[in-house]
């Protein structure tokens, strides 16, 4: 179905604002359409100040969970840290460690987080049954806990203190807080923290800042380094970077490019495995090449690579298991592919689905590997716009996760039809569940008829911040740009539209020529090159079915065509051999045969 372009018109005073602040009235129209109003607003939003981190200690039983925390450590009681498999679950894992065992002592903490196909996502009995047996004194979740009730109620009968701290909706439907010694969750309906839109690794980091100013001797100073995984893990886990998410992630990355790397031997042999420059690290970086990484290990085989690779202090360690999870990683990209194609195989091209086709696409795969049914489902979401979930076989019954689109909350859906699943969690845009194969059909039938979506929301909304023409960017606007980094869910790059472009050559990239460049011209005869790294297949259609096959052949032999092209690009500063030159990335496009 055809994607709606609209322009953001959010009305302030430009010139005013502009002159006020220092900048260009463009910023300041970008800085609107970021939902900023007030002068005082983008102020703050362009200047990341660590004065501006809300005060740990008022998040939800915080200082309870310090005080269960500080008795431990005083007595020398064993405290094991359950974490998650994904990269939050990761850096949550690593804080923690890391922050107790400098007040521990020596041999009292440790560590586990669950193997995705073995033990699923977050607590099982067999978890607590293993930290029993092992003499364990407190446990201590990360990125997950919430929705353990039965498993913390388990834990707290066998005679151990229990803290979670986690990220998650606390489940509805009748849910409660799990019987926990202290829940530490801005979830939670009495929080009283400012900003609940933070991930598992931050409330980690935040509560060893209460613990640490809490022990004599110490200093939640001393933590601050620890912000490069509180970082890594706000954009890997796909947070809103606004407010205090922003301003983390912001100081996490200065750090890794002021230092020319990170003092973390894991984390920089990490990026050396994937060939990151630490003077350029970005948001992007993280969300694209070293989240996916990190969590490869995770999908394919076990996260205790990725922990002991960021816990670990001998070089040829990490060098070898940064390697390892490189090498994963690619097997990893492997597996998604083929099941994409699967996927679209049998769902069909997006422009043959009926009126009546599902609102909510149920694809089971059992040949595909469970780990990525995340991925793959969010693929399908995007190619179909869609709410999507992705299952495959499992040891018992189905597994799988599903990916959401705006207005459609997801773990409230899967809610309504709760009687049809195991297990499920989660939250609006991502989840995950488990059911028997013969409720597959019945749970695809109920989730459709409990889906309330209309025709106009399964159409996306593609949103433009400025109109503007390619030939009037410039190296100044984009440098300026720059001042809203870091980019990521909920400030995205700026945007920018240009439209009856002139194609004069389309030439295919990439070493399978998966690839496509354009080469266009303006209608004031500005000529400029535009890559396009997205599904070449489905452009290749979508412009024959506009404007021909013919019209498409000579386009890419260079010659005179019919076609003329809309686009959505989004501008960046690069390099060539030295010297300074403006890159144009394109997002969207619409093709239209000259008349």
């Amino acid at each position: 179905m055809e994607k709606i372009w609209r322009v953001r018109a959010n009305k302030v005073d430009f010139d005013g604002f502009s002159k006020e602040l220092g900048v260009s009235p463009y910023l300041v129209r970008i800085l609107a359409n970021r939902g900023l109003t007030t002068v005082g607003a983008m102020r703050a939003f362009l200047n990341a100040d660590p004065l501006s981190l809300h005060d740990p200690s008022r998040l939800p039983d915080a200082l309870h969970a310090v005080s269960l925390l500080s008795e431990a450590l005083e007595n020398g009681k064993k405290i094991r840290i359950l974490g998650d498999y994904d990269i939050d679950g990761v850096c949550s894992v690593t804080i923690l460690y890391r922050s107790l065992c400098k007040l521990a002592r020596e041999g009292t903490v440790d560590w586990q987080v669950p193997h995705r196909i073995e033990d699923g996502f977050g607590l099982n009995p067999r978890i607590i049954e293993t930290a029993h047996e092992d003499g364990v004194d407190l446990l201590l979740t990360c990125d997950n806990g919430i929705a353990a009730a039965a498993e913390v109620k388990m834990a707290r009968e066998l005679g151990m203190t229990v803290v979670v701290t986690d990220h998650h909706e606390v489940p509805q439907n009748g849910g409660s807080l799990p019987y926990a010694d202290a829940v530490v969750d801005p979830k939670r309906e009495d929080n009283e923290y400012p900003f609940s839109g933070i991930c598992g690794a931050v409330v980690a980091w935040k509560l060893m800042q209460v613990l640490y100013d809490h022990t004599q001797g110490h200093t939640s100073r001393e933590l601050w380094p620890l912000i490069e995984f509180a970082a890594i893990a706000t954009v890997g886990d796909v947070m809103d970077l606004l407010d205090e998410n922003r301003t983390m992630v912001q100081m996490g990355l200065t750090r890794i490019r002021q230092n020319h790397g990170s003092e973390f031997l894991g984390l920089q042999a990490l990026m050396e495995a994937c060939e990151l420059d630490p003077d350029t690290f970005s948001s992007y970086q993280i969300g694209f090449v070293l989240g996916p990484t990190l969590n490869a290990g995770g999908r394919l085989e076990t996260a205790e690579k990725a922990v002991r690779l960021f816990i670990t202090e001998d070089v040829a360690t990490t060098r070898a298991l940064a390697k390892e999870l490189h090498e994963l990683n690619t097997r990893r990209k492997q597996m998604t592919e083929e099941a994409v194609q699967a996927a679209v195989s049998q769902i069909g091209p997006p422009d043959t689905l009926l009126p009546n086709a599902d609102r909510v696409l149920v694809v089971y795969l059992p040949d595909c590997h469970e780990s990525v049914a995340g991925i793959v489902a969010g693929r399908i979401r995007e190619f179909y716009y869609r709410p999507t979930f992705v299952l495959t076989k499992a040891k018992e019954g189905l597994k799988g996760s599903g990916r959401s689109i705006p207005g459609y909350d997801m773990f409230h859906s899967m809610e309504q039809v709760g009687q049809y699943l195991t297990k499920f969690g989660g939250h609006e845009m991502a989840a995950g569940l488990s059911l028997t194969e013969e409720n597959l059909d019945p749970f695809r039938r109920a989730i459709n008829e409990h889906c309330k979506l209309t025709e106009d929301e399964l159409r996306e909304k593609i949103w433009i911040d400025i109109p503007m023409p390619a030939s009037y960017v410039n190296v100044s606007l984009l440098e300026e740009m720059r001042l809203l980094e870091p980019f990521g869910k909920g400030n995205e790059a700026p945007t920018f539209a240009e439209k009856d472009l002139t194609i004069l050559r389309i030439n295919r990239m990439g070493k399978e020529q998966q690839y496509l460049r354009f080469e266009l011209r303006s209608a004031n005869g500005f000529r400029f090159n535009v890559p396009f790294f997205g599904d070449s297949k489905t452009l290749e259609a979508d412009a024959i079915r506009a404007c021909g096959q013919e019209a498409w052949n000579r386009a890419l032999m260079g010659l005179t065509n019919d076609m003329l092209l809309q686009i959505i690009y989004t501008p960046s500063l690069g390099s060539f051999r030295g010297e300074v030159q403006i890159n144009y990335r394109l997002k969207q496009y619409q093709f239209v045969k000259k008349s």
